[in-house]
C-alpha cells in the first residue's frame, strides 16, 4: 500500500488519505503499522500536553479500530492533493 498517509484531527478524529478506497483488511494492516510507528513516537516525547493528546489518540484508535477512521480520497496526481470522496 503506497501512498497512504494516516494522521490525527482534533475535530474529525483519525484520517487516512489514499489514492483509492482500502478494505477494511488492508485498512487493520494500515491501522496496526501507525499504532506501532505512533506509540514509538509518543514514547520519545518529552512530558506535557502534546503527549498526553498523543497517548488519547492511539488509545481511541486502538479501541475503536477501522470504525474511527475517516478515508479520504485524493487525486493521484503529483502535486494535487485535492480530496476527491470522503468515505
Amino acid at each position: 500500500m503506497k501512498n497512504v498517509r494516516m494522521h490525527f484531527d482534533a475535530m474529525r478524529g483519525w484520517i487516512c488519505d489514499v489514492p483509492q478506497s482500502l478494505s477494511p483488511m488492508e485498512l487493520n494492516r494500515v491501522i496496526a503499522f501507525t499504532i506501532k510507528a505512533q506509540t514509538d513516537r509518543v514514547r520519545s516525547m518529552p512530558a506535557g500536553d502534546r503527549k498526553q493528546q498523543g497517548k488519547l489518540a492511539i488509545e481511541i484508535l486502538k479501541t475503536k479500530g477501522w470504525a474511527c477512521v475517516q478515508q479520504n480520497i485524493i487525486s493521484q496526481f503529483k502535486g494535487d492533493e485535492k480530496v476527491l470522496f470522503q468515505r
